[in-house]
């Protein structure tokens, strides 16, 4: 047990020289921790999913090291298979992610489309009702004038 944790720390080591260190998720502000800020981490893993079979010609040490890695290929080969996966996997995560992020831009754009729209029948109602009332107060004195008119009239065929 003791061999595998060694190996695990060692590996372990080996990947934190090898991929840059993310700044802690804590410390970020929210508004900085979109689906493009995680496609950066993605993007800098994704070569380090291979583990050593894309050499280039101007490695340093390339025939030593395609040696090597054709002699651990029998024992990393579905290590490699669960890395792309694995980077397969959090790649559709993160689409999904921005598609989700793009529909909630969407509804937010509709609801203030909508909010606007309300805001508008709203002001239409409130001028329609103000005109109801600038009516209602106009039959109301007409009413009152038309009553003190009938009075006057009803008085003067009493009086006669």
């Amino acid at each position: 047990m003791g061999y595998v944790n060694d190996v695990t720390s060692y590996m372990n080591q080996v990947a934190a020289r090898a991929l840059p260190d993310p700044p802690p998720i804590d410390e970020l502000p929210a508004e900085v921790f979109t689906p493009r800020h995680a496609r950066v981490f993605i993007d800098a893993a994704a070569p380090h999913t291979t583990m050593g079979s894309d050499l280039e010609g101007h490695t340093r040490f390339r025939f030593p090291k395609r040696a090597i890695y054709r002699v651990s290929r029998l024992f990393i080969h579905r290590q490699v298979m669960f890395n792309e996966a694995t980077l397969g996997a959090l790649r559709s995560l993160d689409f999904s992610v921005m598609k989700i992020e793009q529909k909630a831009n969407r509804a937010a754009t509709a609801m203030a489309a909508v909010e606007i729209a309300l805001q508008d029948t709203v002001n239409d109602l409130e001028t329609r009702i103000e005109r109801l009332e600038e009516t209602n107060a106009e039959a109301a004195s007409e009413l009152t004038d038309v009553k003190e008119r009938l009075s006057e009239l009803t008085r003067q065929v009493e009086s006669r």
